[in-house]
């Protein structure tokens, strides 16, 4: 017979994040993501069981309590949560924080008696955590996966007797076979520790790519209080350190989100950098043809084209990424100014110091390398855009029977006498109150001129024939 496992109060939490707006972004999109953030709570399918309907007026209305420069709204004001329906013992708690919506779902599965509210704290078994996140889903739209930063599940409860470490391990097992979709708890396991006089256990599965972003990353905490403690206490306790939760787990989800970004960035500078290595070596071998085939001057020109688009989006990708690497920046600083906050008022939060480290090493460093070893192909596309166009210009001018061959042997002529006379009067360093026509300088730069002159007239007609 399958052994019996049993928690009192169990409770489901889920926390979502979602970018309330972008830089840059124009009013209709941003519209849309206050309208997809408000239909998580209010209604707008038959999925959603809210009774309130998310009309343009009440859309409206909610939107006005948002505000663009704070970092910290409670966007229901003084009533603060949207509570489940009765007999439901759960609620919907909506904040702004900063560029960021997030959304904390709680439920703990059904009152006891409607009338009275008053909360389940029977023993139940733990396939009761699978019920209470299909109603956290369906309360949702029926969507699981909400976030498009992320989102971080927590269940917690109260043993019903006091257990030696290991078999408080299994019951987080157990858990999180009825909690986690696919789960693996070796795999996913990330760390323990104790938290509020809980014992903590961490799950993480890290997402492949940026396209399961939002499927694969997997984050749940699993509390589990032990039986000495009242259960009235644990419930009093657990709101109290909520806010501070909700925050920490954005900085966590945003430093997720943004490296797996910075991943799709580096694979286009990547990509476009081997593309100015090849555009490299093809400029070079048209070069040294241009003077026995003067129809790839065409090619240079496509080249020229190409290469100028290239900049724009190598410069733009370039900008990016190292923007990304100060996002992570700022958010691992925040994350661990949250940390700290939290082991001031309720002890130790060691376990959860792991990710930090894990980021700033994996992360961070990584987007920081990545931006290094990239950033020189700016510099050679600029050299080569340089190239090609000097190439061009020159191989243009020299086919062009347009151009007269004595203006331009006399323009050059003009101005290199222009250059030798400065060089050869600085050179000279005499002073002498004799005409400057009678000078040697003068002398010199005249015939300097004039031999310039002839040299390039005599390249020109070399080059047309």
């Amino acid at each position: 017979m399958k052994e019996q496992i049993q928690l009192i109060y169990p409770t489901v939490d889920l926390f979502i994040y979602d970018f309330r707006e972008g830089l840059g972004e124009k009013a209709a999109k941003i519209n849309q993501s206050q309208r997809e953030f408000w239909q998580k709570i209010y209604a707008n399918s038959d999925y959603n069981l809210s009774s309130k309907k998310l009309d343009d007026s009440l859309l409206e209305k909610l939107i006005d309590t948002e505000n663009y420069n704070a970092g910290f709204v409670e966007l229901l004001g003084a009533k603060q949560i949207e509570e489940f329906e009765l007999p439901l013992n759960g609620y919907y708690y909506p904040l702004q924080l900063g560029d960021t919506y997030a959304l904390q779902v709680n439920c703990s599965g059904y009152y006891t008696n409607d009338s009275q509210q008053t909360p389940n704290s029977l023993p139940q078994n733990i396939s009761k955590l699978k019920e209470i996140k299909k109603q956290i889903i369906s309360h949702l739209g029926g969507e699981p996966n909400q976030g498009k930063i992320g989102q971080t599940w927590m269940i917690w409860g109260q043993l019903i007797e006091n257990l030696p470490v290991f078999e408080i391990e299994k019951i987080a097992k157990n858990c999180y076979k009825e909690i986690a979709p696919e789960q693996d708890w070796e795999r996913d396991y990330y760390g323990k520790g104790k938290f509020l006089g809980a014992t903590v256990f961490e799950l993480w599965r890290q997402p492949s790519d940026v396209e399961n972003l939002s499927k694969e990353n997997y984050h749940l905490l699993i509390l589990l209080f032990p039986h000495n403690l009242a259960i009235n206490s644990i419930r009093k306790k657990i709101p109290n350190i909520y806010i501070e939760l909700i925050r920490l787990f954005c900085y966590r989800n945003k430093i997720i989100w943004t490296y797996y970004q910075s991943n799709s960035v580096k694979s286009r500078l990547t990509e476009n950098y081997s593309w100015v290595q090849d555009t490299v070596k093809e400029v070079t071998k048209l070069t040294k043809n241009l003077r026995t085939n003067r129809t790839q001057w065409q090619e240079l020109q496509q080249l020229l084209t190409d290469s100028l688009s290239m900049l724009a989006d190598y410069a733009t990708d370039l900008r990016e990424l190292n923007t990304q690497a100060l996002k992570i920046e700022v958010s691992l600083e925040n994350y661990q100014k949250r940390l700290k906050q939290l082991e001031n008022n309720n002890g130790e939060v060691k376990f959860l110091e792991e990710f930090s480290d894990f980021a700033r090493e994996r992360y961070w460093r990584q987007i920081q390398s990545d931006y290094v070893n990239l950033n020189p192909g700016l510099t050679l596309l600029e050299n080569l855009l340089k190239t090609i166009e000097g190439t061009s210009n020159i191989s243009q001018a020299a086919s062009d029977r347009s151009v007269n061959p004595t203006v331009v042997a006399i323009v050059t002529g003009l101005a290199i006498s222009q250059i030798s006379v400065v060089v050869i009067t600085n050179q000279a360093q005499t002073a002498s109150e004799t005409f400057f026509l009678w000078t040697p300088a003068f002398g010199w730069s005249v015939l300097s001129g004039a031999i310039a002159a002839l040299i390039v007239l005599a390249i020109i007609r070399f080059l047309r024939h």
